[in-house]
């Protein structure tokens, strides 16, 4: 059984953010926590992919070593990846598989006219295995709920029913 992933507020506020505010090409980031499963941070990342940026992502492996640092110097952990999946459904396609690591999460969110609206957390099982489905959940103060309330909601809905 896969565990859930809790990310704090301001994460997913930064991911929305940035997702809708690059919409509507992929956007993507990395995810930083104090351990796997618990989510407190998120960074930008510049999705380096010029020949289809609208359906495809990619990280520089200059990136990489970079949220790397920033997370070690945060005193923190790389917990996974998030990218947006405009106008689609936040499923992993063929191509998450293949540029998937085993050891973190795969986040995408569903980003429709410049809006997030849905986010799915995904874990891939054995190097040459398959994603599965990972419980999404936000512990919101009041004014953090008004400003992600949609995002929130389908994220409880869509969060392991996948």
């Amino acid at each position: 059984m896969t565990t859930g992933v809790r990310f704090e507020p301001a994460a997913l506020l930064a991911i929305a953010a940035h997702g809708g505010a690059l919409y509507p090409f992929e956007a993507c980031g990395a995810l930083f926590g104090l351990r796997a499963g618990i989510v407190t941070a998120s960074r930008p990342l510049l999705n380096s992919d010029r020949s289809r940026p609208r359906v495809r992502f990619r990280i520089a492996p200059r990136d990489y070593l970079l949220a790397e640092m920033d997370a070690e110097s945060r005193g923190l952990v790389l917990v996974g990846f998030w990218h947006t999946h405009p106008n689609r459904a936040p499923l992993p396609s063929s191509t998450d598989r293949l540029h998937a690591w085993e050891r973190l999460l795969t986040v995408i969110v569903s980003v429709r006219n410049g809006e997030a609206r849905e986010i799915a957390a995904w874990k891939l099982m054995g190097a040459n295995g398959h994603f599965t489905s990972v419980p999404v959940t936000c512990e919101a103060a009041n004014g953090d709920r008004s400003r992600l309330s949609r995002f929130l909601d389908l994220a409880k809905l869509t969060g392991g029913t996948r």
